[in-house]
């Protein structure tokens, strides 16, 4: 269980990063995310286990 949260860790930005840079990238990063198909969101998989646990 340890070892699954560890890789989850965010990589660390540069220190010398632009703002303007840090905007940019944050807005890509959001863009990519909205494009995701609901099966591979989170809320989805929180769903899949709330079914399965209620279900059972």
């Amino acid at each position: 269980m340890v070892k699954a949260i560890a890789s989850r860790k965010k990589p660390k930005t540069p220190i010398s990063e632009e703002p303007e840079h840090k905007k940019q990238r944050i807005k890509q990063k959001r863009k990519a995310q909205r494009k995701k198909t609901f099966e591979q969101k989170e809320l989805y998989r929180w769903m899949e286990a709330f079914d399965r646990f209620y279900s059972s």
